[in-house]
């Protein structure tokens, strides 16, 4: 079941859901905190250690990246409780663009070490925050602006085996490569001083609600 849509901003300091839900019931569920919420760009901040959600079977065992990818995506069918990194992220998304650019620093020095591409399906506003799902390939992109491919095979994985539509990936592509032109020309938001931006000291690290489930499909 979809959640119905809603149209209002949220509040910079509110605690929000981000969920990705590409497979049922979904894939990651992550309490975050408001940070810039209007039409011209969202900026999520996720503090490291944050309780989530994440990959489960049907019968709650965590599903890890030790697994091979193809046995991974065919297992998912429940969640199990998990926490994000030790890293601290600012996450800023353009309205219609189907990624998002993440700025990233430690929590043991509050340094930048990097940028991540992470490429996905347009944000979805709705009553708990915003619904998107991971199109598993992405770009990490180095301080000094040198950049990779990330997950490049679980992409062309993904093709083989018919787990996501071709003209999807593809077009999944053609946004990464988006990305690369930005990085390369210093372009929004690596020309906009968001490398100095830090939380808060006074915002709490979100939980996860009573109801971070609403709306989510499970396999019968």
């Amino acid at each position: 079941m979809t959640l119905a849509p809603v149209t209002t901003h949220w509040q910079t300091g509110e605690q929000i859901l981000l969920r990705y839900l590409r497979n049922k019931p979904g894939d990651l569920i992550v309490p975050v905190t408001v940070v810039h919420d209007d039409d011209k760009y969202i900026a999520l901040y996720v503090a490291a250690g944050t309780p989530l959600k994440g990959q489960a079977t049907r019968d709650g065992e965590k599903i890890t990246r030790a697994m091979p990818f193809v046995e991974r995506e065919r297992l998912i069918g429940g969640f199990a409780d998990s926490a994000w990194s030790d890293n601290h992220v600012l996450m800023l998304h353009r309205p219609g663009r189907m990624s998002a650019i993440w700025f990233m620093w430690r929590e043991s020095d509050s340094e930048l070490f990097g940028y991540y591409g992470n490429i996905q399906t347009r944000l979805k506003r709705n009553h708990l925050g915003f619904d998107t799902a991971d199109y598993l390939l992405d770009v990490w992109i180095y301080p000094d602006f040198t950049w990779r491919w990330k997950d490049e095979d679980e992409w062309e994985l993904a093709r083989e085996h018919g787990l996501i539509a071709a003209a999807l990936l593809d077009e999944v592509r053609r946004e990464g490569e988006r990305i690369v032109a930005e990085v390369e020309t210093r372009a929004w938001p690596f020309n906009a001083s968001f490398e100095s931006w830090r939380p808060d000291p006074a915002w709490p690290v979100p939980q996860l609600p009573p109801n971070w489930d609403d709306g989510l499909d499970y396999p019968d």
